[in-house]
């Protein structure tokens, strides 16, 4: 078993998120499990705006901050503590940060 406090969980800078549109959105992560074919990870954004696409698998759930991601459809969600989301490869958004976004995902290993 492995018991966290993600709020809690020292990060490590990625540096800031690539094709950055506006803003500084530096990354932070953290791995908290990279076994039995998952890896569970703890993640920072700052605010800013980005473009992002999945390659793999993704189901996060926001903890704190603020923003939200707009699907190449147009179709906007908003990112919040509470809200999870599961992507899948090929899908494809825009990051507009307005509040430090902090989550936990897991992608397979």
């Amino acid at each position: 078993m492995i018991a966290v406090e993600p709020l809690e969980v020292p990060l490590a800078s990625r540096g800031v998120s690539p094709g950055a549109t506006d803003g500084h959105p530096e990354q932070f992560s953290a791995t908290i499990l990279a076994e039995t074919g998952l890896r569970a990870v703890v993640w920072t954004c700052d605010p800013g705006d980005f473009p992002w696409k999945w390659e793999n698998p993704e189901v996060f759930h926001i903890i704190e901050g603020a923003g939200t991601i707009t699907d190449a459809a147009g179709r906007i969600e908003e990112l919040r503590p509470g809200r999870l989301f599961v992507m899948s490869p090929g899908d494809e958004v825009v990051w507009h940060i307005t509040e430090t976004i902090r989550k936990v995902l897991v992608v397979p290993n």
